[in-house]
């Protein structure tokens, strides 16, 4: 122990400042750097989405939530919550959760009631970004049916790689779409 005491202050003294040109920039710090994770600036090219305040503040408020559920079923699934993480993904992911409504196609001849937000979304949501979004809800509800057959085999293998699914599309909605 004493000689680590010792040791620290020559380790220190013989380190040197890495100077931001000794880090060469890739394309990820340059994402990075786009999103505010760095001093670059980059031009950010998702297609902006101008959503009305109200519409936006429910979009930002969905995606919060999808974060704390999706790190729900990550808590009950390294705890073998089989059962717990399949309930998370189908009340709050899921096609069935009160989150997917304004991705499923419409059917023919019903329309929205007027100033709904189903009726915004029809309005102002890219058809692509409803696109992806029915992908993740329908994901989830996969991931569910996957993880629930988990509790019987124990192999989490597959349960994993049907959250994958879910994750893919948030990150794919991310990545193409941007709210003013």
């Amino acid at each position: 122990m004493r000689s680590s005491f010792l040791a620290l202050p020559v380790l220190m003294a013989m380190a040197v400042p890495l100077q931001a040109a000794d880090v060469p920039i890739t394309p990820q710090h340059q994402g990075m750097a786009a999103h505010g994770h760095g001093a670059m600036v980059s031009p950010d090219s998702r297609e902006l989405v101008a959503f009305p305040l109200e519409m936006r503040a429910q979009q930002l408020r969905n995606m919060r939530d999808h974060m704390e559920a999706l790190d729900g079923i990550l808590t009950e699934l390294g705890e073998a919550n089989y059962d717990a993480a399949a309930r998370i993904a189908t009340d709050r992911l899921g096609l069935d959760s009160p989150s997917a409504a304004a991705c499923k196609p419409k059917l023919p001849g019903a329309a929205p009631a007027k100033g709904s937000m189903d009726e915004m979304m029809d309005l102002y949501m890219p058809e692509g970004m409803r696109s992806i979004g029915l992908a993740m809800h329908t994901a989830a509800s996969k991931f569910a049916a996957v993880v629930r057959d988990t509790a019987k085999s124990g192999d989490t293998r597959a349960a994993y790689a049907a959250l994958g699914q879910v994750t893919h599309n948030c990150a794919a909605c991310h990545s193409a779409y941007r709210l003013q």
